[in-house]
């Protein structure tokens, strides 16, 4: 576990691909850089259809801005530590 500006990390970073499968994770023992290839064919892909009317993941269109509320307000998350960033 790390301590880095007041907040704690625990590690166990991962890649996980558009259909949030894990890719690669990272240690909770030690730091380190994870890799993995891209295949932009597929994450370039804004619809994906696994089953026909019942799972087809919309990347565009399934975008609900109106539910988003105050967490798309500019000052939603300042605070003393973010504004000297």
């Amino acid at each position: 576990m790390v301590i880095e500006r007041g907040y704690k990390f625990i590690g166990e970073s991962k890649i996980v691909n558009a259909v949030e499968r894990t890719k690669e994770s990272a240690s909770i023992r030690r730091e380190e850089i994870i890799y993995v290839e891209v295949g932009l064919t597929f994450a370039r892909r804004e619809h994906i259809v696994f089953i026909p009317g019942e799972v087809e993941i919309d990347f565009v269109n399934g975008h609900r801005p109106e539910l988003y509320g105050d967490i798309t307000h500019p000052d939603a998350y300042q605070s003393p530590e973010c504004s000297s960033l």
